[in-house]
């Protein structure tokens, strides 16, 4: 009987085929990605204060939904963007990323 039972396995493995993943849509660098989005704004949405955390929910990481934060802030040196902190009462000490050419 298990003689029987274990032909019957090998039977069923062989007859099914083997488990295959979906295939990965392919990632896409955070440089390019950071590109297409900031050639997709118009110039007065542009052209403004940005914090680090919209740019990252606009993006995707190559591991995890969300680029991490440090990348993203290198590819924004790497664009000459700069940090600007808002020291307001209202900002309370908040910190922005500007587009170059573009004065506070």
């Amino acid at each position: 009987m298990r003689g029987y039972l274990y032909q019957l396995r090998k039977q069923a493995e062989l007859a099914q085929p083997p488990a295959s993943k979906p295939p990965q849509p392919a990632y896409t660098p955070l440089r390019d990605q950071l590109h297409q989005l900031l050639a997709s704004l118009p110039p007065r949405q542009l052209n403004r204060p940005w914090r680090l955390a919209e740019l990252q929910g606009l993006l995707k990481g190559r591991y995890r939904d969300k680029p991490s934060l440090v990348m993203l802030a290198d590819e924004l040196r790497r664009l000459h963007w700069r940090r600007v902190r808002d020291w307001t009462n209202v900002g309370a000490g908040a910190r922005y990323w500007m587009p170059p050419g573009v004065a506070k």
